[in-house]
């Protein structure tokens, strides 16, 4: 039951007729970026013969059509803007006249000109369905019969054109604005790059200590067992004000500051390797060895203060 209700659903939707005069892809302006109307132009064809181009001749011969919203009258059409040969037609109504429409060069009879769509912001996205009616305004003693605009002059009847009844539709397609897009797209690259960055960058360009601890005996009375493991770095420094933010500490890693005033000149430590950290002296201290292993001891001097420490990697 409920395949045929979704069948027959489908095939009582109302499907447009006439002829695909465009469609407008359409976005929201944003920032300095606005939307550009888009004109879709149709070139319509009047065939006259020779009492139809007498009547029409001069400003006062003319007809009237409109676009509209209701194939049988005029209904003023919502949500769209009309254009007649360039310029903006009010109410979607415009006058054809012999002295405004261009002639063919191949057959003398047959005038052309062209007709345009624009959609308002406020349209919907969708197909909207229009047709080309005759709005009630003529020039000169004319009327409607058989679905064709007439004329009588002198006891003969001119077809001047005749009415489409499928009419035509446009289709609307609400897209994001190219800003959006951009953003989107700088949104989702940076969003890949910044987790490949923590997940794996930061590890890469900043590994962690992977010993245990750092024990100090000296110099002075500095004595300190020095938790290390899942640190990017580790300084002793006298200077108290020197912290690490925490964005630094998401995008590298941890830094460990230790406070004493007998490091004016910093020492610090980084990973070498699974079992060594390297050490990296400033001013007068000096260290007996560059890499330091897992269970050995080494010593630290500072000739100029004359001060001495050791060093145990556990």
């Amino acid at each position: 039951m409920a395949v045929v209700a979704i069948a027959t659903s489908c095939s009582e939707e109302k499907q447009p007729t006439g002829d695909n005069w465009g469609t407008t892809e359409w976005y929201p302006d944003r920032f300095y970026y606005s939307y550009d109307p888009v004109r879709m132009t149709k070139t319509l064809e009047f065939e006259f013969n020779d009492d139809a181009r007498e009547y029409l001749k001069g400003d006062d011969g003319y007809f009237e059509l409109a676009i509209s919203s209701s194939p049988q009258t005029y209904t003023k059409p919502s949500y769209i803007k009309v254009y007649y040969n360039g310029e903006s037609c009010d109410d979607g109504k415009f006058r054809v006249k012999l002295n405004e429409a261009t002639a063919d060069e191949s057959n003398p009879n047959v005038y052309t000109a062209d007709v345009g769509i624009e959609f308002l912001d406020e349209a919907k996205e969708g197909i909207h369905q229009y047709y080309i009616v005759y709005s009630g305004d003529m020039g000169g003693n004319s009327y409607i019969r058989d679905n064709a605009i007439k004329t009588n002059k002198d006891d003969v009847t001119v077809e001047l054109f005749t009415l489409d009844e499928d009419g035509f539709y446009v289709e609307k397609i609400d897209v994001k604005n190219p800003v959006d897009v951009v953003l989107t797209w700088i949104g989702i690259i940076g969003g890949i790059g910044l987790a490949i960055w923590l997940i794996f960058g930061r590890y890469f360009f900043y590994p962690r200590i992977m010993v245990s601890r750092i024990m100090l005996t000296g110099p002075d009375t500095f004595n300190r067992s020095i938790a290390v493991k899942g640190c990017y770095k580790v300084v002793l420094t006298a200077d108290r004000k020197k912290k690490q933010g925490l964005i630094a500490r998401i995008f590298t890693g941890k830094i460990r500051y230790i406070y004493d005033d007998v490091w004016t000149d910093e020492v610090s430590f980084e990973h070498r390797n699974k079992r060594r950290v390297c050490i990296h002296t400033t001013g007068n201290w000096t260290c007996n060895s560059f890499l330091l292993v897992r269970h050995n001891t080494y010593t630290i001097d500072n000739m100029g203060a004359k001060k001495r420490g050791d060093i145990t990697i556990v």
